[in-house]
């Protein structure tokens, strides 16, 4: 009996052992195939579409090497280092003028060299439009811009840009180096009728308007026959305004690629990064310039040689001037690419009372405007110090009603004040040309019996000063009357008895007592409200857009 009990519990154990055994094969063979499926998954990840391999990217890319320097460069081994992995894509090596010294080409192998063409944009003699223009060479789809010094090892960068470019098509697809920090995002908000360009910090998005640092772009060759400069240096900046102009975003792959990486370091000693540092900057300034942009604000933006890179020098000629400093994703710098009082004024003579920019839909350029500001403070202040009875007369007290500040498209400050204050301006208003010790010159015009306060002798911006005296019956007049301005007429002296003062420019200044009867009786009824221009029969006023 013990033996039968000890056999079957022998049998028992036995059973159990075989079921778990079994259990225990199931359990693996699920793991492994759940292994083998996340495996094949990852492998099938690192394989390219069949349809985008080195031979698909070389029959739809044209590769364009723009931003280089002549006088220090790695061109030729960055087009070495693609041709390796792309033996039979076409590149194209744009330059403003014939490279002197001149690139080294004969150093690439005879047969795929021929696909290397060196464009000069110089204009000659004997030279076709044709020759002359990247897009009458480019025959594909797709063009790669790509910085100088590269250096790429296989086609798993280009691949990528390609599989996003076919999630996004017709935008921008960038790449940044992997030595480049972090990528920056920038939104672009251009306002074209102010003259004023805003970039704004967007850190942690994907898709924006611009991408700061060193990378690659990829964008359709269709795209860049939309723009008008595609070829405008510096690149990227430049290409980045034109594609946001018309509503393109750029892509940016989230992270950067050890397929692509640096090439041989360029402008190691001082003088050659001075050198690249200033060409960089009149680089700049010769773009915002073109394209009608006097000031450019940078918000939450960091210091770097791409797209919010800093200004370097004063004024139009060598950069621009720079307000503001920046801290890193939270300060707001302002770099201005116009006019200075060392400078002509952006404008030329007015004629029938109507700048010149309103014609083109636009208004008083804010540098102009700045010019403007600080000129009547300092007009203010002297005037004020001189004991001088003044008050805000025409356009400029029309400002002052409406929001504090200037006319957006005014281009001069106006001023009345007591004849008879004349002499106690001393050698200031009355007399002669004058330069003071703040370099404001104070002179009589030449149009009339009025007096100017310039910005400086060689920007012209302006206050006008007018003379008005009292009449026996109580009326303000003067000598010197302008027919073009409806709004030049004499007025009741009870409106200077007493002055009032109102905010203007951040002062407090002088004003008639009564403000909008005032304008009224000068400008008609609702003047405040209803916005015109300075001469109504030469163009009429138009609400922004």
């Amino acid at each position: 009996m013990r033996i039968r009990i000890a056999k079957l519990s022998s049998i028992v154990i036995v059973l159990l052992n075989l079921l778990a055994l079994i259990y225990i094969w199931k359990l693996l063979s699920i793991i492994g195939e759940d292994r083998n499926h996340t495996l094949s998954k990852n492998a099938l990840k690192r394989i390219p579409p069949p349809n985008i391999d080195i031979h698909y990217l070389s029959k739809t890319i044209t590769v364009v090497v723009r931003n280089f320097e002549l006088f220090e460069n790695d061109v030729v081994a960055t087009i070495k280092s693609i041709l390796v992995v792309f033996p039979y894509i076409h590149i194209l090596i744009i330059s403003d003028t014939s490279p002197y010294p001149p690139l080294n080409l004969d150093q690439l192998n005879a047969t795929i060299s021929q696909n290397v063409k060196l464009i000069s944009l110089e204009l000659r003699i004997t030279g076709s439009t044709e020759e002359r223009n990247p897009l009458w060479h480019i025959k594909t789809k797709y063009v790669l811009f790509i910085p100088d010094s590269l250096r790429i090892h296989n086609e798993v960068s280009l691949q990528s840009m390609m599989l996003e470019m076919k999630k996004w098509p017709h935008n921008v697809v960038a790449l940044p180096f992997p030595s480049t920090r972090k990528p920056h995002c920038f939104s672009i908000n251009m306002n074209s009728r102010e003259w004023t360009l805003h970039y704004e910090s967007k850190p942690n998005s994907l898709e924006c308007d611009a991408v700061e640092g060193k990378q690659l772009l990829l964008v359709e060759a269709e795209t860049l026959r939309r723009l008008p400069n595609p070829f405008m240096l510096p690149l990227p900046d430049s290409l980045y305004l034109q594609t946001a102009a018309i509503g393109i975003k750029a892509h940016l792959l989230p992270h950067p690629m050890p397929s692509v990486n640096e090439g041989r370091p360029l402008f190691q000693d001082s003088h050659m990064q001075w050198k690249a540092s200033e060409l960089q900057q009149t680089r700049r300034s010769n773009m915002f310039r073109v394209f009608g942009f006097k000031k450019v604000v940078t918000v939450g933006g960091v210091e770097s040689k791409g797209v919010v890179s800093s200004a370097r020098g004063k004024g139009v000629a060598g950069g621009g001037r720079k307000s503001g400093q920046f801290s890193p994703l939270t300060s707001t710098s302002v770099e201005w690419f116009g006019c200075t009082r060392s400078t002509r004024r952006c404008f030329p003579t007015v004629v029938n009372d109507t700048p010149s920019y309103l014609y083109e839909s636009r208004w008083t350029p804010p540098c102009c405007l700045e010019g403007l500001r600080a000129t009547a403070r300092h007009a203010f202040a002297a005037l004020r110090k001189s004991g001088a009875r003044f008050w805000l007369e025409g356009g400029s007290l029309l400002g002052a009603a409406r929001t504090g500040d200037l006319l957006p498209w005014d281009h001069d400050v106006d001023v009345g004040m007591y004849e008879e204050d004349i002499a106690r301006g001393g050698g200031a208003v009355g007399g002669d040309s004058v330069t003071d010790d703040r370099g404001f010159v104070w002179e009589r015009a030449t149009e009339g019996d009025f007096f100017r306060v310039h910005w400086s002798g060689t920007n012209r911006l302006h206050l006008d000063i007018f003379p008005f005296r009292p009449t026996a019956n109580g009326t303000m007049t003067k000598d010197t009357w302008f027919p073009t301005h409806p709004q030049d007429r004499e007025f009741p002296e009870h409106f200077l008895r007493p002055l009032s003062t109102v905010d203007f420019i951040g002062r407090r200044v002088p004003a008639p007592n009564n403000i909008r009867d005032f304008l009224e009786l000068k400008f008609g009824k609702g003047a405040i409200e209803k916005p015109e221009y300075p001469n109504p029969k030469s163009l009429k006023w138009k609400p922004p857009q």
